[in-house]
């Protein structure tokens, strides 16, 4: 099981730390914004395509695939469902790009490629591993080749989305030979009608995409290339820090039950929360010159604005699924659909002041604000206790030193004071909770 655990944890880290190196490595490389922006689009657009061809769907698959013995037949069917809706995007997409002669539409031709991939019953089925390398496969070729683009200084849109056709093809391939299943499949005309029934969830999870990546698609009529572009360099460190959290709740998913061991999960994503919030607040110049580029030192209040959404966020990393646990459905799918009600109404909103820089990132803030203000509402019982008041002391003294080091110190001296503190908090924390975490 640990082999298992480190393996996933492997895999999922490499994949999240090459999707942001590609990026950050062109940026550094003097790519235009008008480049970054297109590739700003064609990841979030795949990303809605994913949101929208799941749409609740995949969730209960992923759950039926895991319980029942006859998965073969639940795969065939929710893949038809996914396929048909992959063509129906694809067709939508033409019929845009015919409508608006914008290339971007052309992007969803790409659907039903992604609709063919079922690594997410490769998950159900026990098969984690295999999915996690899968997904690193997914996400790395096309920075591998970001990478090479970035070194030769060859900006060449139309090879970047040649490696992503080549590794979904890849995991589409080998994700259906693992589980033996079809991989081309017969659309269907009625497939609306499962998205409807759970629709719901789907919303969900759209309102999870959209919190992220996703968000860029629906900003796209709002805003310019270059507010995108600067938003999407931010936007992947925060997707980052978002997967080094979601890494440690997985390997720790089965503890969620005990309530100790979630606060104890909770305390570890609050912390990387916390030192992410302290980094963008106290070193936002050092950190945009070393990750990206001077031409993107304007982004360096986003950096700070997506860390207090980081930080917001990671107050309880495990309360989501807690809800689930305890059977605050409702609670949690109406929480959701505000969180995505206000991020949209902040988003369009803001895009038509002389405050549409932060609209993107402003409105990611605000989603989150509203999301974890109502989860701390339904669990309030969970979230205000004693013990975690404590911790946020502790992490109050921390900021107090960082803030002491920032204030007295230049930023060389201060940012290895800053880092040998944590050092040190680390082991203490390591040594508090060694039977917990060993």
């Amino acid at each position: 099981m640990i082999k298992k655990i480190m393996l996933i944890g492997l895999f999922t880290g490499l994949a999240h730390i090459l999707s942001f190196y590609g990026v950050s490595f062109v940026v550094k490389m003097d790519a235009d914004k008008f480049f970054v922006s297109k590739i700003a689009e064609i990841e979030s657009g795949i990303a809605i395509m994913l949101a929208v061809m799941s749409f609740g769907l995949q969730q209960v698959a992923t759950r039926d695939i895991a319980i029942n013995s006859d998965w073969t037949k639940i795969l065939f069917i929710t893949q038809q469902n996914r396929f048909s809706m992959g063509l129906f995007l694809s067709v939508l997409g033409l019929f845009l790009y015919l409508l608006t002669k914008d290339s971007y539409y052309l992007i969803f031709l790409l659907a039903p490629l992604l609709a063919l991939n079922v690594d997410y019953a490769l998950y159900g089925r026990g098969h984690s591993v295999q999915a996690s390398f899968l997904s690193l496969i997914k996400v790395g070729v096309p920075a591998v080749i970001l990478v090479i683009l970035g070194y030769i200084g060859l900006f060449e849109l139309n090879i970047y989305i040649i490696s992503i056709v080549v590794s979904w093809g890849i995991i589409s391939y080998f994700s259906n030979k693992i589980l033996k299943a079809f991989l081309l499949i017969r659309p269907k005309l009625n497939f609306f009608k499962a998205y409807l029934k759970n629709i719901k969830i789907g919303f969900t999870d759209f309102a999870l995409t959209v919190l992220k990546l996703g968000i860029l698609t629906l900003a796209k009529p709002f805003y310019d290339e270059t507010t995108i572009a600067n938003a999407f360099v931010v936007l992947k460190l925060y997707v980052l820090i978002k997967g080094v959290q979601r890494v440690i709740f997985q390997a720790f998913y089965k503890d969620l039950v005990n309530p100790k061991k979630a606060f104890m999960i909770d305390k570890i994503g609050l912390l990387i929360g916390f030192l992410f919030f302290s980094v963008t607040l106290f070193y936002p110049t050092e950190i945009t010159n070393f990750l990206f580029s001077k031409d993107y030192l304007s982004s360096k209040k986003l950096l700070t604005l997506v860390g207090i959404a980081t930080l917001i966020s990671s107050i309880s990393i495990s309360i989501s699924p807690r809800m689930l646990l305890i059977r605050k459905d409702k609670e949690y799918i109406n929480s959701y659909l505000f969180a995505l009600v206000g991020t949209l109404s902040f988003l369009v909103i803001i895009s038509k002041t002389n405050m549409f820089f932060y609209g993107i990132i402003g409105a990611i803030l605000f989603g989150e604000f509203i999301l974890n203000l109502l989860f701390f509402y339904h669990l309030k019982n969970v979230v205000f206790t004693k013990q975690r008041f404590l911790f946020l002391l502790e992490l109050a003294g921390l900021f107090t030193i960082f803030s002491i080091n920032f204030c007295f110190f230049n930023s060389p001296l201060s940012m290895f004071l800053s880092a040998v503190c944590c050092l040190f908090y680390g082991l203490y924390f390591l040594f508090q909770h060694k039977k917990q975490i060993l």
